[in-house]
């Protein structure tokens, strides 16, 4: 069971990688490739808020990323294969 907090990191982590595919249901992100690679972006082993945000989940961020690779060429069925699940 995830805290309050948690749920919404792990929201904001879902709405980045639709943001980074292009799935995001926004069409002003959809349709504008620097969004997208804004987006894209963030999952970065340098990005202080993506590695708080992963450490607070207790996940590993390169677990995210390769996530993050994986759903970028399958798009389909996003919800259904979007997991996390602790790794610390």
């Amino acid at each position: 069971m995830f805290i309050p907090e948690e749920s919404l990191y792990i929201a904001v982590i879902s709405q980045a990688m639709k943001d980074a595919i292009g799935i995001a249901g926004d069409p002003d992100i959809n349709n504008h490739p620097e969004r997208k690679e804004q987006a894209e972006n963030w999952f970065n082993l340098q990005d202080d808020d993506f590695l708080y945000i992963c450490e607070t989940l207790s996940v590993k961020p390169t677990n995210i990323i390769n996530m993050l690779e994986d759903l970028r060429t399958e798009k389909k069925n996003f919800n259904q294969r979007f997991k996390i699940s602790r790794t610390y």
